[in-house]
């Protein structure tokens, strides 16, 4: 199961820039490129959210709402 950068922005509660500055940073790692757009592993972002921030100055993570985190 693979996610765009939209989808995994909201998974990791992030935006979809911020998500594409992980990639660059090799901090996440997409599978493959599709058109120019990036695709990334379900499990390497579930990966990724599981971590603490790395760090505590930046602005804390979107909370994911009951409905929408039930719904996936």
């Amino acid at each position: 199961d693979e996610l765009t950068v939209e989808q995994a922005a909201e998974v990791i509660g992030v935006s979809g820039s911020r998500v594409r500055q992980l990639i660059r940073a090799t901090e996440l790692t997409p599978s493959r490129r599709v058109g120019g757009a990036y695709l990334i592993r379900r499990h390497e972002v579930e990966r990724f959210a599981a971590l603490p921030p790395s760090d505590p100055r930046g602005r804390p993570r979107k909370q994911q709402s009951a409905a929408r985190a039930s719904s996936e």
